[in-house]
């Protein structure tokens, strides 16, 4: 699965991501000298943007597969009596002599020319010696008898022409930074770009990677990038659409191709006759005003929604959108009419599948739509959203301690926020008692906040001069640039001229001690500070003013001195005070380093401190994070989150806590408490730019030491002596969170609840995971809730101990009505009465007992808990309540136990009480040790045999059930597990256990993860030919049903299709697949002359039938012992099965991604299962399989069926040397498609279910010498660590009438024999895929099989 990527673009033109699995958004790495950009357009792969030169970039996220392009030439001969084959002697008729394999170009190889500076070639041309999976003639030549003819890899008596293939690879270079698109075939006046978006992605019969990429000149002109894809992801050229002398502001594009766009008079157009062969349509149409005075300003395109936004911001929805059938119905292209929808925005955006998000017209505040899903496109309520950053990504002037604006990923109280933007609580306790602190009263409590910015002074030390300045006045040449646009627009004191302070201040700045500031009733200097008895601040975002003083309480103007006129001021930093009274130590000078704060005596806003010394805050309305806070709750409660440790000594009552609820804004740290600006944020000139609503206030970190001051004094805490804490620096943040452009077409949002940035505070804190409860939870209510609860115990329990219970229970029961399957010659559904009885103690034995009457008299039948073996699901979907109880002797005889419940609810419950009562015996509550097979069934459940003792016979080995959902599994001997979903998605195992049918926060589950998987569901409509009729489904079909599977035996009409399960959800509605097998016409069918016959994509004249396959994917949620390794997608895995000798080895993981390359795994080991990343193995062909024998050795399969060997691989070089050819292939028409490699045996399958062995395989000669043929209707293979052979059978496997999916193993292997004898039953069907590679329990091949099956 493809990391899901939601794209957000700042007013400075910074460009951020944010993934659906993470909680913080990170900066995209800027390059080309820092590109700024105005608007993106993305998808799951890569961005397109306007930069701020008005051009158009690409951005292609860096992934571990690289884009590797081969250009192919063949060279062409003919041959001649005078002088052999030769070019000369090409005929005119003759293609050249260089030439495409068609023939019908003529490319030389001097000609091929790189598409543009981001691309490299990785070397010369070479000559490739593969022909259909055989080595050619000496020199790659392929002979025939003329062009073109069929094709022999050796020459032949009346062979006259020969060719040979030329390859050379090129690699796109240019991931993880902005490229710049060409745009020369553009006329010069229309080469300026305002407008962008991509879509296109799921338009059918387009190659991989396909996008429909269209741009707006500034001319109003559009233009579209053609052939992007993913082996060209710039495109190659532009195209014009016209527009009908229409200019175009703004357009958007669906994941389907549709586009709809608005004129510059407002008017909206729709492109029409898209589809798969017209991927930029035909003409355009107009759509009618919502109203008459109306005029459109953007549109969001999503696959079956279109939202759009007035000049005036209203937000407007069309109803009747269906992109999926946009192609065929031009009414579903235009939809029906609009609606209008409450809020005011800006810019909106929609994801692929119709979720929404916005920007606030008026707070530029992100939204998102709630409640939007396939029944309800229109949603519910806009919600707020808080994006939060890693701290850790940001690079700051000073040192890296700042957080990003609306932090919400601290677990503190939503009430309160006490402590710095980090979330550490300040505590008084660690300050040590010290000789020049000042005692004050502490009869009156007073509320100590932070001093904005324009009321702070910085001051000189006494050793600086003004030729030379401190390092506090040279940061603060830096904050007069921007202190008027950053601060004072959101920032001021009652009465003040903050004009007089900027002058003040930059007086300081320049050396100049005597200094003083007037705010019209505010006075400070180094004589004196005037200061009123109560100091209103304002902080606001939009202009509201949240006073925190009483408007009745009056204004004193007395005022006191600080320090004589002639003790200079120390470097540190002045903060005023509400309250009046003197600053100075016993000394009477201002010690260095000092901190003042600033004190508020307002009785509203007074801190209550209880006997402990605790805080009791108040909370602050106006904070963001508290906006779905219910109004009706209490203002004042205590803070137990970040109270002090009960272990702590108590805090003397004149020592308060220090709080900042400046929570939007970003604190950094210096070690010398100075001020400084972080330039990252922005230049002067874009902080100017911005309204004074959009600015926010900058936010300080308290100091930790500072002491409560009394009534009429200002109390200093000197630090001479003591560690100061770092205090702040000055970071004006708005430029870098002030969003003004959204793209979510690269976000796949299934579940919003599941996302964890989409969730409000109250939400974050409700799913607090409980593991974590210790951490957020303070010590001292921790210990009151544990004395309660011990208190609770006595009382309740302790003293009752000794009672004797009336009933004496040593055992429980489960009891349920069923139906069970009686086999026999009148095989049926018996309705029976079953019961289940445990004793308490675990471990302790149980039974099964089923009831049930056949002609009226009473039979029982019991089943031990112990003699069970596995218990499992039916895969057949229209069995749902059906499972399956498997005992040894049951095993043997192919016949276990069919249960059938009244609903899949009471299966699944029925299902995990059974696993529970035998989790000790089948080791379900432990990590999966190493040395155990693992295996999927047909519905993707996981299943795992830890062996017990070495001679178990097959049939009696016990299966598990682990939670998750996958398809494919790889064991290593190390016990290293890697597994595959339905889409593709790797999967590691964690060492947990439980998940699945257990809840994940229930004992029988450790260390599980939420998992989704997706499963495409295929069936086919048939149609067969009458005369003037033609093709129709209404006649009379002797030969396949109207709908059916491929194989046309099965009935599976669109509306019978049920989900595997009730746990599934469709994520789509039913589609034409344009990319079925062998090729479909502009309407999807394939024609053939009967159903047995094979199909083609154009209609023949003795064609009599045809038929057509559709699509519907379906979405599960699960949980289980799984980590998701990373976006890059996988179709095959393969660990090595040597042995390790430590826990750091490396041990080799070799895969092969979706387009066929060879993959490597680096740093797995013992201790890291998941590794660090992929690197690539360069391949000439992309292949199918790949698999790690003993010695390291590697195999691979390619997709024209040839077989491949690697050398050289070991743990030191994970990727081997070179590719060597292995012949000669199997004989007949096999095409090999997968391989597996033991410690000295190689087996493979081929596309038709055979399989084969390679024989002679030894340490001089490790590729063998041919291919064996051993048996058929084998779905897959699997060779463990000495050399034993497990496989999954098709239906009817050799002479036994069994079902589809059975599981045998190999027996007869010897030194003498290494292909085995035989086949050993070990369990039913119903199974997929079994790995045993790293089994190493060695088994007695002395235990005669259950009806061997020899070859």
């Amino acid at each position: 699965m493809a990391k899901q990527r939601f794209w957000i673009v700042n007013s400075s033109g910074n460009v951020f991501t944010l993934c659906t699995e993470s909680r913080y958004f990170k900066e995209v790495d800027k390059d080309q000298g820092g590109i700024k950009v105005k608007r993106v357009s993305a998808c799951e792969s890569c961005a397109w943007g306007i930069g701020h030169d008005q051009q158009v970039y690409t951005y292609i996220c860096t992934t571990d597969v690289p884009i590797r392009v081969v250009e192919t030439i063949y060279e062409n001969q003919r041959w001649a009596p005078w002088s052999g084959f030769s070019n000369k002697n090409l005929l005119r008729t003759d293609r050249s002599n260089w030439s495409n394999e068609s023939g019908d170009q003529s490319p030389k190889r001097e000609e091929f020319t790189l598409p543009s500076e981001y691309w490299e070639w990785e070397g010369d041309w070479f000559i490739d010696e593969n022909f259909k999976g055989e080595v050619t003639d000496r020199g790659g030549w392929q002979y025939a008898t003329d062009f073109p003819r069929q094709y022999t890899p050796e020459p032949k008596t009346l062979s006259m022409v020969r060719k040979r293939k030329w390859l050379r690879f090129r690699k796109y270079v240019a991931t993880g930074k902005w490229a710049k698109i060409n745009v020369e075939d553009i006329e010069v006046e229309d080469n300026s770009f305002i407008d962008i978006a991509v879509g296109g992605f799921n338009l059918p019969g387009q190659p991989p990677g396909f996008l429909s990429v269209w741009t707006i000149t500034i001319n109003g002109k559009v233009y579209v990038r053609k052939n992007v894809c993913i082996n060209c992801p710039e495109g190659d050229s532009w195209e014009d659409i016209p527009t009908d002398t229409l200019g175009l502001v703004n357009i958007s594009v669906g994941p389907t191709g549709l586009v709809w766009a608005v004129t510059w008079d407002g008017l909206v157009l729709v492109r029409l006759g898209i589809n798969r062969d017209n991927v930029y349509g035909t003409a355009w149409c107009e759509i009618p005003y919502p109203k008459e005075n109306t005029r459109m300003m953007q549109i969001a395109l999503g696959t079956n929604s279109l939202w759009a936004l007035s000049r005036e911001g209203k937000v407007w929805f069309r109803k009747g959108i269906d992109g999926d059938q946009a192609w065929f119905n031009k009414q579903s292209a235009i939809g029906t009419s609009w609606v209008e929808m409450v809020g005011e925005f800006c810019h909106i955006s929609l994801t692929p599948n119709d979720q929404v998000f916005a920007i606030g017209l008026n707070d530029r505040k992100p939204y998102f739509r709630t409640g939007v899903n396939a029944s309800d496109l229109g949603g519910k309520t806009w919600q707020p959203l808080f994006f939060q950053e890693d701290i850790n990504r940001l690079k700051h002037a000073s040192s890296s301690c700042s957080q990003s604006l609306d932090e919400t990923d601290d677990v503190s109280s939503e009430y309160t926020y006490l402590g710095t933007p980090r979330g550490t609580p300040i505590s008084m306790t660690s300050i040590p008692e010290h000789d020049n602190f000042r005692k004050t009263d502490s009869s009156d409590t007073t509320e100590c906040l932070s001093i904005p910015m324009c009321a702070m002074v910085p001051t000189t030390n006494a050793t600086s001069t003004n030729s030379k300045k401190s390092i506090c006045d040279k940061n603060l040449d830096n904050v007069n640039q921007n202190i008027h646009s950053t601060i004072c627009d959101d920032v001021f004191i009652k009465g003040s001229n903050l004009s007089n302070i900027s002058t003040e201040i930059e007086n300081i700045s320049n050396g100049n001690t005597p200094t003083c500031i007037s705010t019209g009733t505010c006075t400070i200097s180094n004589d004196n500070v005037s200061i009123p008895e109560k100091l209103a601040i304002t902080l606001s975002n939009n202009n509201e003013n949240v006073n925190s003083s009483d408007e009745n309480t009056p204004i004193s103007n007395e005022n006191t001195p600080i320090s004589n006129g002639n003790t200079p001021i120390s470097n540190g930093i002045i903060a005023v005070s509400t309250e009046i009274g003197t600053v100075s130590n016993d000394n009477g000078n201002i010690p260095e380093k000092s901190v003042m704060t600033a004190c508020d005596n307002n009785e509203s806003g007074k801190k209550q401190i209880n006997n402990n010394g605790k805080n009791i805050i108040k909370n602050n309305s106006e904070d963001p994070f508290f906006d779905d806070r219910n109004d009706t709750e209490s203002d004042e409660i205590m803070n137990f989150v970040t109270d002090i440790d009960e272990d702590e000594p108590s805090i003397e009552s004149n020592n308060v806590n220090v709080q900042s609820n400046f929570d939007n804004c970003d604190a950094v740290c210096d070690d010398t408490n100075i001020v400084s600006v972080d330039k990252t944020y922005g230049t002067e000139e874009e902080l100017n730019v911005f309204p004074k609503e959009s600015i926010n206030m900058l936010s300080m970190v308290p100091c930790k030491t500072v002491s409560h001051s009394a009534p009429g004094s200002i109390s200093v805490t000197p630090t001479s002596e003591i560690e100061m804490t770092e205090m702040f620096t000055l970071t004006p943040a708005m430029p870098r969170y002030f969003w003004v452009w959204f793209s979510a077409m690269g976000c796949y949002i299934e579940d919003p609840s599941s996302v964890k940035w989409l969730q409000t505070r109250r939400d974050s804190e409700s799913s607090i995971d409980s593991s974590n409860i210790k951490q957020i939870i303070s010590p001292n209510l921790r210990a009151l809730l544990l004395n309660k609860l011990c208190h609770r115990n006595i009382v309740e329990v302790q003293q009752f101990q000794y009672i004797e219970q009336a009933v004496d229970k040593t055992s429980w029961m489960k009891k349920s009505s069923m139906k069970w399957y009686r086999y026999g010659y009148r095989a049926n559904w018996e309705d029976v009465t079953v019961e289940l009885e445990q004793g308490l103690q675990e471990g302790t034995g149980g039974a099964i007992t089923i009831h049930y009457c056949p002609r009226g008299k009473p039979v029982i039948m019991q089943i031990n808990l112990s003699d069970i073996v596995c218990i499992k699901k039916i895969a057949d979907p229209n069995l749902q309540p059906v499972f399956k109880i498997h005992t040894a002797d049951k095993t043997n005889k192919v016949q276990p136990y069919l249960m059938m419940t009244s609903s899949e609810a009471e299966t699944d419950e029925w299902l995990s009480t059974l696993l529970s009562a035998n989790a000790k015996k089948w080791k379900l509550k432990q990590s999966v040790k190493p040395g155990s097979i693992w295996s999927t069934t047909l519905r993707g459940d996981v299943y795992v045999h830890q062996p017990n003792s070495s001679n178990v016979k097959f049939y009696e080995m016990y299966w598990g059930q682990l939670g998750g959902h996958l398809k494919k599994i790889e064991t290593s001997s190390a016990g290293v597990t890697w597994a595959l979903g339905y889409d593709y998605t790797p999967w590691v195992y964690t060492g947990g256990f439980g998940g699945g049918l257990f809840r994940a926060t229930s004992a029988m589950s450790k260390d599980c993860h939420q998992q989704t998987d997706t499963r495409t569901i295929y069936t086919y409509e048939n149609q067969k030919w009458y005369p003037v009729i033609g093709y129709t489904n209404k006649g009379f079909l002797t030969d396949c049903y109207d709908w059916s599977d491929s194989t046309g035996r099965q009935d599976r009409s669109k509306e019978n299709i049920k989900l595997p399960s009730s746990h599934w959800q469709w994520s789509c509605e039913w589609c034409t697949d344009f990319d079925a097998p062998g090729k479909v016409d502009q309407e999807g069918w394939q024609y053939s002359g009967n159903f047995n016959k094979p199909f083609h994509p154009q209609p023949g004249i003795r064609d009599r039938v045809r038929r057509r396959r559709w699509y519907r994917k379906c979405r599960l949620s699960t949980v289980g012992p799984w980590y998701n390794t990373g976006p890059t997608t996988l179709k095959d895995i393969s660990l090595q099965i040597d042995p390790i000798t430590s826990v750091t080895q490396q041990i080799v993981l070799w895969g092969v991604g979706i387009n066929g390359n060879v993959l490597c795994r680096v740093g797995i080991t013992m201790k890291n299962p998941q590794g660090e990343s992929w690197i690539n193995i360069a391949t000439d062909l992309p292949f199918t399989s790949v698999s790690l024998g003993g010695n390291y050795r590697a195999w691979g399969v390619a997709k024209d069926g040839s077989v491949w060997y690697r050398p050289g691989v070991s743990s030191k070089c994970l990727t081997g040397t070179r590719w060597l050819q292995v012949i000669p292939p199997p004989p007949a028409d096999a095409i090999l498609t997968y391989v597996s490699a033991g410690q000295t045996t190689v087996w493979a399958l081929d596309t038709k279910g055979n399989l084969w062995f390679r024989e002679d395989i030894t340490p001089t000669f490790p590729e063998g010498t041919r291919w064996v043929y051993v048996c058929n209707k084998v779905y897959h293979v699997s060779v463990g660590t000495n050399d034993q052979v497990m496989i999954i059978t098709g239906s009817n496997f050799g002479k036994n009438k069994h079902g589809n999916g059975m599981m045998y193993n190999r027996i007869g292997i010897t030194s003498d024999t290494p292909s085995g004898t035989g086949w050993q039953m070990v369990i039913g069907d119903g199974w997929q895929y079994v790995s045993c590679r790293g089994f190493n329990n060695h088994t007695d091949d002395n235990i005669l099989p259950v009806g061997p099956i020899h070859h």
